[in-house]
């Protein structure tokens, strides 16, 4: 009888762990997800953001040196 109780209690124990292990894992993700949605999405953004705008002035300032120098050829300069 002793033993049973023994080994019942072992298997409540290995339960319980299971479930702390699951909840733990369960935790990870919903921290993960919340990591990526205020952290990296937003970052990203950013980035994109800020590369999309250093791309559009590149260009303006390639487009209005060609400019000018058509300008000057027109000029004859």
């Amino acid at each position: 009888m002793h033993q049973r109780i023994k080994d019942e209690q072992y298997k409540v124990k290995v339960i319980e762990r299971h479930q702390e292990v699951a909840i733990a894992e369960h935790e990870i993700h919903r921290k993960e997800f919340e990591l990526d949605a205020e952290v990296k999405k937003p970052a990203e953004a950013e980035k994109f953001k800020l590369e999309t705008l250093a791309e559009a002035e590149k260009l303006k300032v390639i487009m209005e040196a060609e400019a000018e120098a058509e300008a000057l050829a027109i000029k004859g300069f």
